[in-house]
């Protein structure tokens, strides 16, 4: 369940960075595609590589903060 018109309240509220992380978030997913439409295996391995560090180094942040 969702609070839709909370969300939309916390949303516009935030738009810029909203708008800038949706920015980024296309952008890597044009570069995964273009790398499958490519076929190029070593781009691919280097996203998800990059991708997996940006992962764990989140979780470190979260273990630092409790």
């Amino acid at each position: 369940m969702i609070n839709a018109p909370l969300w939309t309240e916390l949303f516009i509220s935030n738009k810029e960075k909203l708008c800038a992380h949706i920015d980024r978030f296309q952008k890597s997913m044009e570069e995964f595609k273009l790398a499958i439409q490519n076929e190029d295996s070593k781009k691919l391995c280097e996203l998800l590589e990059n991708t997996r560090e940006k992962r764990l180094k989140m979780g470190e942040i979260r273990v630092l903060e409790k």
